[in-house]
């Protein structure tokens, strides 16, 4: 299915009972998003369960929350019965894009945020996904405690024997294509990244709606840690 040509979507949808979007922050996925729960809702489908974005609810003025935040509300316009996920930060996201700083230098450069709710990886399953009972609700997915990327740089060190730093930016010293130092970033965005939204502390929210959804149930940073420490290691 292409999301650029509504051509494609009836055959992908058909027979669909339930449909998880992983929608793109850019706004003008706004009126796509809310096309595609309509046609979703026409082919059949009982609900659409949409991974959005930490601060959607709380900070739109960081275009990544304000975006997914426009496409939430299109989906919720849409008629279809409706969940919202907002994940904080992914665990993976030090592998994928850090592990080779790390690896050849023993640090990896962030814009300093203050602590978040702790890293987290995707579950292998939510309930959200295969249950009833969820529509209409809105779950902000954190780990069970506020890390800094300092804590994160301290729990790495431990697991792989080795001294890892994290070295803080600021985010005039930031890419300018990339402010949060990682892919490229939607346009736009400028240094409102979800980095810099940490800078101000309101990423350090912890709520336990990971830990009642998932199964199995999420590991810590110190476990992700071990299981990863050779991607660290030189």
């Amino acid at each position: 299915m292409d999301l650029d040509q509504p051509d494609t979507w009836p055959p992908t949808l058909d027979r669909i009972e339930q449909v998880f979007f992983v929608g793109d922050a850019r706004p003008r996925f706004a009126e796509t998003s809310g096309a595609l729960a309509a046609a979703a809702r026409r082919a059949g489908a009982r609900r659409l369960v949409k991974l959005s974005a930490f601060g959607a609810d709380f900070a739109p003025e960081f275009l990544i929350a304000g975006s997914h935040r426009a496409l939430d509300q299109a989906i919720e316009a849409s008629g279809i019965a409706w969940t919202h996920l907002r994940p904080n930060v992914w665990m993976q996201n030090l592998v994928k894009y850090d592990h080779e700083p790390i690896r050849r230098e023993g640090r990896f450069q962030l814009i300093q945020g203050g602590r978040q709710g702790e890293l987290h990886r995707p579950a292998e399953r939510l309930t959200v996904l295969t249950r009833p009972g969820h529509e209409a609700k809105v779950y902000t997915l954190t780990g069970p405690q506020a890390l800094t990327y300092a804590d994160a740089a301290r729990l790495l060190s431990q697991a792989t024997g080795g001294r890892i730093i994290h070295v803080p930016l600021t985010e005039e010293e930031a890419p300018p294509a990339r402010p949060c130092g990682r892919g490229p970033g939607i346009p736009g965005e400028g240094p409102r990244t979800m980095d810099a939204f940490g800078c101000s502390g309101r990423f350090a929210r912890v709520t336990p709606d990971l830990e009642r959804l998932a199964e199995p149930k999420p590991i810590i940073f110190e476990r992700f840690a071990r299981d990863h420490a050779k991607a660290y290691q030189p």
